[in-house]
């Protein structure tokens, strides 16, 4: 089998970078669709398979190392309180660390805004959305077929999306109560040397669409909130992880703010890391099926002989 033929190779590669969101047994409903979330018993075997092919290492000693043939980082983005739950008891077990990029909106009274898009789309509200918001120049680009994609657009304010969501939710929906499924208190970080914490900015906004002041202020509340961990990373998690969904200002701000590299997450092969004066890595998302690694890792490591 490939996944047999790929485990002999494993030590002469380069190092990759593994993607996770929720890891919830039963995915809420009304943020299924749209929702990237890997099973727990999935998550299992895969770590597994990991431990014993590489030597998984936090992301910080990643970027870090002067030699990172053979070694792997395991990351978590946004925060998901499933991840607390069902992933960290796991990689505990098998005792491997990771680095959990939040957001930290979330932990003070507000729903991520993109289970508010996930909510809007598994409650069939699209249409009513759009209708509500007719007269609105700056979503003139959303339809009912690409609402999901648009509505992360760098070219459209994610901040005014956000607040169009609230807007619309409560003037006529508010029967509709949307929960929290990220973490909702600073409380529910696990202290443990395993695991560290990263910014992934305070909203998760398209950091590109914002105003420099609007960066500022995403990622230097958030780096905040991060100044109660023990366990910090130095290591910046890009909102949606592409070459748009950033610019020349947001580097200078995390820069600013004492970063040493920042992750990305295209899911495909780039030369990302020689681009826009910043050392970063790319990421790759986790398949939702331990079957699905002999289509993933070639991937991965197809990416490793081009570095």
């Amino acid at each position: 089998m490939i996944i047999k033929s790929i485990n002999k190779l494993q030590k002469y590669f380069t190092s990759h970078i593994i993607l996770y969101h929720s890891t919830f047994s039963e995915i809420p409903k009304e943020i299924k669709d749209g929702l990237h979330n890997i099973h727990p018993e999935v998550l299992f075997k895969q770590i597994t398979w990991y431990k014993n092919n590489f030597d998984i290492v936090k992301v910080d000693e990643l970027f870090n190392s002067s030699d990172i043939k053979g070694k792997m980082s395991i990351t978590f983005d946004d925060g998901y309180q499933s991840v607390a739950d069902e992933a960290i008891p796991i990689l505990k077990e098998l005792k491997v660390p990771c680095t959990i990029f939040f957001n930290g909106c979330s932990m003070e009274n507000s729903i991520f805004w993109r289970d508010k898009i996930r909510f809007i789309i598994n409650q069939n509200l699209i249409e009513d959305f759009l209708k509500y918001f007719n007269n609105e120049r700056k979503i003139s680009s959303l339809t009912r077929h690409n609402f999901y994609k648009q509505t992360k657009s760098p070219m459209i304010n994610s901040k005014f999306i956000d607040s169009l969501c609230d807007k619309f939710l409560k003037d006529k929906h508010r029967k509709l109560k949307l929960t929290n499924y990220c973490f909702s208190s600073q409380n529910q970080l696990i202290d443990d040397s395993l695991v560290s914490y990263g910014n992934h900015s305070y909203n998760h906004y398209v950091l590109s669409s914002l105003s420099i002041a609007e960066q500022e202020i995403e990622i230097s509340k958030n780096h905040k909130i991060l100044e109660a961990c023990s366990n910090k990373s130095k290591i910046f998690s890009i909102p949606f992880g592409g070459p748009k969904d950033f610019n020349l200002k947001t580097i200078e701000i995390i820069k600013k703010y004492g970063y040493e590299g920042v992750l990305f997450s295209q899911d495909k092969i780039n030369f990302l890391p020689n681009k826009k004066n910043v050392y970063g890595l790319e990421r790759f998302m986790a398949p939702n099926s331990d079957t699905g690694l002999h289509k993933f890792l070639p991937k991965v490591l197809l990416r490793s002989v081009l570095l």
